[in-house]
């Protein structure tokens, strides 16, 4: 027995013989019979009546797809004070470091990572210490991005903080957990007390790591003094 010509489902409404027909939809655990870029499926009353469909339009699955809810921000971005900061370098760090130094003022330097559950469940309850504290600036670097650096400032566990203030420099460091999160409350207390100090724009280093690192600043007028 012949097969069923592809060209008698090229058009709508071809008809073939009844019996081929039926043959032909019985292979199909679906009922569909794809040829090129068409469905072919019986319709109507007559079991032999073949109508063409064309294929879906990829196009519409690609703009549900575009059309999909954003993505949440991430909870190190999220309800953010105002006092906190994000680098990104080395250099990032020296010009924060230096704007505080001017003014005598605590930076408290946190390195987490994204992956990391200790860091998020005491990022929370931080979040709240940096309302608390709005006459202390508190700086964030995330470890995934910025690998190289975290490893020259001598991280070796998550999350880890320092403690800076002006002439002094770093002045504490430590690790800490949602569970010895009074740590953090304490040395806030014990290095962010009032003082008398000497406003100075030579303080150096910045980063004890990077001693070669100056501010922006300070790159900025000697390179002005040059011309």
């Amino acid at each position: 027995m012949p097969p069923l010509s592809s060209s008698s489902l090229a058009f709508p409404h071809a008809h073939v013989d009844p019996y081929l027909a039926a043959r032909a939809f019985r292979t199909q655990t679906t009922n569909l019979v794809v040829a090129s870029h068409y469905y072919f499926r019986t319709t109507g009353p007559s079991p032999g009546h073949v109508v063409a469909r064309a294929a879906p339009d990829e196009s519409d699955s690609s703009s549900k797809s575009s059309d999909a809810a954003p993505e949440p921000p991430k909870w190190w971005m999220t309800d953010v004070p105002d006092n906190v900061r994000r680098v990104t370098s080395v250099q990032e760090l020296v010009d924060e470091l230096q704007e505080s130094a001017e003014n005598d003022q605590l930076v408290v330097f946190e390195c987490f990572a994204p992956w990391c559950g200790s860091c998020k469940a005491l990022f929370h309850k931080l979040k709240k210490i940096c309302k608390e504290n709005d006459d202390v600036k508190f700086v964030l670097l995330n470890f995934e991005d910025n690998r190289k650096l975290a490893k020259g400032l001598g991280i070796k566990v998550l999350p880890y903080f320092h403690f800076y203030r002006g002439s002094d420099g770093k002045v504490e460091e430590m690790t800490a957990s949602i569970s010895k999160i009074q740590r953090i409350k304490d040395a806030i207390v014990r290095h962010k007390s009032p003082r008398c100090y000497l406003p100075t724009s030579s303080i150096q280093p910045f980063v004890r790591e990077y001693p070669d690192v100056q501010p922006s600043a300070v790159n900025a007028a000697r390179e002005t003094s040059m011309v």
